[in-house]
Formats: structure tokens, sequence, C-alpha cells
């Protein structure tokens, strides 16, 4: 064959069976001929996917892009100060509104506040702390403190066995002093004890002052036993003397209601309550007897 002119050869016809299978004859056009009406226009949009074709694929409809969330450096993506501050402040919020009492608990609170209003005070007396001082008690009457005493500290049979009783089982004391003294239940088995306790810091004070004997330079210009009683105690203190909180009117006050003398039958006239004294020009000390006993007053175990 010349290259020149080469010579193609076509076949007249569609392969001959079985090399049918290899085409196949081209499918009809039914498309806008040119001369149909609105063959020249453009092909119409697809119409867009429904909702369960684009879940089905994801490629039909992508997404429209997000905006770019602008953060500060080295924060990583979704981390916006300003949306921590919301949160905080949301969080804030959230708090004071649950600390915010409701109706139920203001009403609560008023009627809680007219019962205050409403209520009797208890009696207060500045009288009734025999420490100088001291913390406020409930007040005791005179013959109230008197009748404890009494009932503790008496020397029949009855008051030696509450005595003896009292070293090994004070509350039962205490509560049988309630039950008796007080049958309308207006003194308590706590206040008993605590008005005891007081009372034995008070006379184990008032023994120590008596065993003390300086008197500062001298006893002060007057004849009012509490005014001599306050300038001594003024001495003992600056003598390092432990006397507590000790006033001269509570001094005068058991001397005069008889429980000082009621006590010293008990625990010992002659005791000696051992003390330090810091001897100097201003403290005038006097010798200590030979014979004097200098043992400590022994109370009992409850205090």
């Amino acid at each position: 064959m010349d290259p020149q002119n080469p010579t193609y050869y076509f076949p007249s016809g569609p392969p001959v069976p079985p090399y049918q299978f290899y085409g196949a004859p081209p499918a009809p056009y039914y498309g806008p001929a040119p001369g149909d009406m609105g063959f020249d226009r453009p092909h119409p949009a697809p119409s867009a996917p429904t909702e369960h074709a684009r879940s089905r694929s994801p490629d039909l409809a992508p997404s429209p892009a997000k905006a770019p969330v602008k953060r500060g450096r080295g924060r990583p993506p979704g981390s916006g100060k300003k949306k921590k501050v919301a949160a905080k402040t949301a969080a804030k919020v959230a708090v004071v509104k649950s600390k915010a009492p409701s109706v139920k608990q203001a009403k609560k609170s008023k009627k809680t506040d007219e019962e205050k209003e409403n209520q009797v005070p208890i009696d207060i007396d500045d009288s009734d702390s025999e420490a100088e001082g001291g913390n406020k008690y409930t007040h005791w009457a005179d013959s109230e403190k008197t009748d404890v005493f009494s009932f503790i500290l008496a020397f029949d049979d009855t008051g030696n066995h509450r005595f003896e009783q009292l070293k090994k089982n004070p509350a039962r004391v205490f509560k049988r002093a309630s039950e008796i003294l007080f049958p309308a239940g207006n003194r308590s088995v706590k206040s008993i004890q605590n008005l005891w306790t007081r009372s034995m810091d008070t006379y184990t004070w008032i023994r120590a002052f008596e065993g003390f004997t300086g008197n500062g330079g001298g006893d002060p210009d007057s004849e009012d036993p509490t005014a001599i009683l306050a300038h001594r105690l003024v001495a003992a203190r600056k003598a390092s003397l432990s006397v507590g909180k000790l006033k001269a009117e509570t001094i005068v006050l058991w001397e005069q209601q008889g429980w000082l003398e009621l006590s010293n039958g008990r625990y010992g006239n002659n005791a000696k309550v051992t003390r330090t004294v810091v001897r100097n020009s201003a403290s005038a000390i006097s010798d200590i007897e030979d014979n004097a006993d200098d043992t400590r007053l022994q109370l009992p175990l409850s205090y």
C-alpha cells in the first residue's frame, strides 16, 4: 500500500454474529431538532436535591463555608475569650437566682422576726457576774444561791452524804438540787452546775486573797471596807497573785450572805493557798508563820 495515498476499506454492514456484542447501534436522538421552537435556548438548570437526597449524599449540596473565628494567639479553635466570659456571667446569674429566697422562705423569715420581737428578754444582771469584767450569766437571786450552797455544803447527815457524793458523781448532786430546790423546772441541771463552778472559782480567789498580807504600802484613808478591799486587790494583782477577776463587792457579798463561812466549814478554815509574791518596796509582805499550813486548797474533783 502506498503510504502517500492510503486506501481505507469499510465494511458494508454490521459485523456478522458472534461479533455483534462488541458494539451496539447508536441510540436514536429524541432531543429538539434545529427546526424546533426553543432549540437555541439554554438547557434548564437542574432542580435542587431533596432533603433525603442531601442527607444520603452530602456532596450534592455542600454546606456553606463558615466564617473564620477570631481567636488569640495560641488558642485552639473554638476557644474564644468572649464565649468564656459569657459562660461565667451566666453561671453567676444562675447562682444569684438560686440564692434568692423564695416566697415561702421570705414568709418564714418574717414570722421568725416577729417572734423575736415578741419574745420576752432574759434578765441579765451585771451583779451576778462574780468576776470583774467577766461574762454575763442568767441572773441568780441571792436566796437561790444560798439554797444551792446549803443543799450541798450543809453539816447535817444528808449534807455530808451529798458532799461526799459531789466528789464522785457531781452530776447526780446537781440533778437532785434541780428536782428538789426548783421543782417548777426554772433551773436546769446545767445552770446549777455552771453556778457551782463559778462560785468555786470565786471562793478559790477569795481564799488566795485572804492569804495575801501585803497592802501595797498601807491602807487608804477610808473607812469603807469595799474601798479597802479594792485597794488591796490592786496590790495583790501587782504582786502577781492569782485572784482572777475578783471584785471587792463580791468579797463583801460572800461575807454578808454567809457563803464564805459555809465554804470554809467544808473545805477547812486553815487551808492555805500556795502563792508566789514579787517582793518590792511598793508591796509590804509580812512574814509567814513557821507553823502555818501551806497545803493547797483541795476542791472536789469536779473542779
